[in-house]
């Protein structure tokens, strides 16, 4: 699926080199930035045992964005909702300024130009944000995740099942290894039809692909989640439409927020009773109504609704019984499930089949059982 998402940010290096290796990859360079500081001394970092060896000075942390200085808190504020990372154009500074900029509170937005082109090329990339999506998943109560976009893996932070719930996703290719995170692949949106998840999970897009990404998944879940940045479409579009959906919660995280978005939908269960005659049904669960088949022929109305409106073979009743109701379920109803049974045969997971209201089968219990 298209998108719209174009990472921001703040380059440390040639402009030149950084946009031959970027090739057709569309990125926008808020500014040009450089700094002073450990390097200068002729500190290094040295991951074995960087505190034997590292001594921050705030003072000798310098920072200059397009030739001007600016302070450590000028940058973090640049880097909530203005640029999304500070790229160096070459590992060797990503290594030598790392120190620096840690001990100074800037730590999840710095990346080398590989990372970038590997991990952040379709999304936002941050690992506090995935653990954040995590925690959001659990209290959210979401146990099913499709992820629509295979976005997950886009990261190298494959999470054992610990932290996040059963992931399915959809993807047209991947590699071996993304099957050890995924519970299953799609190759398709269309093989996923006829299931139904806790949740979707979408990558940032702009508002009009995002809507269309909620039109192509309708089916599959009432729920989706997805990443906003600060300042982008996507992040004004669910402010200022909010009210098109049931609920929006959103959860801070770096440089955004990740959304839970409830949509509002109608009664999408519906159980028809086939009947003929007055069967005396009064009471039935929540979910069920009561067709009458064959009323082209019949002078009674019995029940909720009639096969003889709309697109309908009603006048056949007399030599396809209850398919005439099954007919006009076909072509008049959109409910997302919808069932059929006899007004003397109801579903039900009760072992003992004598009949009682309470035994019929309930949407809950229905719903549930269809999930897969």
């Amino acid at each position: 699926m298209a998108q719209g998402y174009v990472p921001r940010i703040l380059l440390c290096g040639e402009a030149s080199s950084f946009q031959a290796a970027a090739a057709d990859m569309q990125v926008d360079i808020v500014g040009k930035i450089s700094f002073t500081g450990s390097p200068e001394r002729g500190e290094n970092y040295i991951f074995a045992n960087p505190a034997d060896v590292y001594a921050f000075v705030p003072k000798d942390l310098r920072i200059f964005l397009d030739g001007a200085e600016i302070s450590v808190d000028a940058l973090k504020k640049i880097l909530d909702g203005t640029a999304d990372y500070i790229v160096f154009d070459h590992s060797g500074e990503f290594i030598g300024r790392s120190n620096d900029l840690h001990a100074s509170g800037i730590v999840d937005q710095l990346i080398t130009r590989e990372t970038l082109f590997r991990q952040a090329r379709r999304q936002f990339y941050s690992f506090a944000n995935f653990v954040t999506l995590a925690d959001v998943l659990r209290g959210n109560k979401i146990s099913r995740l499709l992820d629509v976009d295979a976005a997950l893996v886009d990261t190298d932070f494959f999470m054992h099942a610990a932290y996040f719930p059963t992931v399915d996703a959809v993807a047209e290719s991947h590699e071996p290894i993304h099957e050890n995170f995924y519970g299953r692949i799609y190759a398709t949106l269309a093989e996923c039809r006829y299931k139904f998840f806790d949740a979707l999970l979408l990558i940032e897009r702009t508002p009009e692909n995002f809507i269309d990404a909620l039109t192509a998944t309708d089916d599959l879940s009432d729920v989706i989640v997805t990443f906003a940045r600060k300042n982008t479409a996507l992040e004004k579009f669910l402010s200022v439409h909010a009210v098109a959906f049931a609920e929006i919660s959103a959860t801070p995280a770096v440089n955004g927020n990740w959304y839970v978005i409830r949509k509002r939908t109608p009664k999408n269960f519906c159980v028809y009773v086939v009947t003929h005659k007055d069967a005396k049904l009064d009471a039935l669960p929540d979910g069920y109504k009561i067709i009458h088949a064959g009323h082209a022929q019949s002078t009674q109305t019995f029940g909720d609704v009639t096969d003889n409106t709309g697109d309908n073979i009603s006048r056949l009743n007399l030599y396809l019984n209850e398919m005439t109701a099954l007919y006009w379920m076909w072509r008049n109803t959109s409910q997302a499930i919808v069932g059929l049974n006899h007004y003397r045969r109801f579903f039900t997971t009760s072992r003992d089949t004598n009949f009682a209201v309470e035994k019929i089968l309930s949407q809950s219990e229905a719903t549930e059982l269809l999930r897969d």
